[in-house]
């Protein structure tokens, strides 16, 4: 595959709809690019639909990868930490490349950087059945009133843009739901960047990190939580991957 871009020097978001890939030979590719690992789990799904959105989304990963190192995204190899967060172990790269995968129902995407860590969570907003109240469960005591004291058609999207937040957040750092979804809470002022707030006894970050959100079209919303080393990488790019229905 060939190298597109070895002097990453922002943050890259590839997206992609699970369903603009259909035709059986493009997904035959994609399959082969797939460890046998990776195809076992994609097996498990029962849902023709998961199967496909699986892998997708997870070529999506090793195609972008193997863009910027000039290789076969089959050749990659991953190993993942104790919370189950993936790395790139193989090839060598003389610059390591942080990346992380999100996937919703009808769209994914992966998140590239060269020198920073980076965690991102995309939701639908177009979720009409979604109970605001579970915010209760999961949020903090701020987060939540600030929830339902919006009008109630803003309050699935106030919602969508906490939980995403949380959970760019927990997947940069890399701990998964061990940090505690209600041990911290987002500021969230106009015109400024979402703020972290650390309630008593939260785990302390092992950054700082930044926020940002983006929209893909009128009802995706990304969420990016960035450690920034230099000031590029707030450059957010975001691209379609057309080039996986060119295969």
């Amino acid at each position: 595959m060939t190298n597109h871009s070895q002097n990453l020097t922002h943050t890259k978001v590839w997206y992609l709809a699970p369903e603009s890939i259909e035709d059986a030979a493009t997904c035959e590719i994609l399959t082969r690019w797939l460890s046998v690992e990776e195809r076992g789990r994609m097996q498990k799904f029962h849902a023709p639909r998961h199967r496909h959105t699986y892998l997708v989304a997870h070529a999506l990963v090793r195609g972008a990868l193997a863009r910027e190192l000039g290789c076969e995204p089959s050749e990659l190899i991953f190993e993942s930490n104790a919370y189950g967060k993936p790395s790139l172990v193989l090839p060598d790269s003389s610059a390591k490349l942080e990346f992380n995968l999100s996937h919703t129902e009808g769209m994914c995407v992966v998140a590239l950087s060269r020198f920073s860590r980076v965690g991102c969570d995309i939701e639908s907003l177009n979720q009409p059945g979604l109970e605001v109240d579970i915010a209760r469960n999961f949020f903090t005591l701020e987060e939540s009133e600030d929830i339902l004291n919006c009008l109630p058609a803003q309050q699935v999207e106030r919602l969508l843009t906490y939980w995403t937040l949380k959970e760019a957040y927990i997947k940069a750092e890399g701990q998964g739901l061990s940090m505690g979804l209600d041990t911290f809470y987002f500021s969230l002022q106009e015109n400024q960047l979402p703020r972290l707030i650390l309630k008593s006894g939260a785990q302390q970050p092992s950054a700082v990190w930044l926020f940002k959100q983006i929209m893909i079209g009128k009802h995706y919303l990304v969420s990016l939580a960035i450690e920034p080393k230099h000031a590029a990488d707030m450059d957010i790019e975001i691209k379609k991957a057309d080039w996986i229905g060119r295969l």
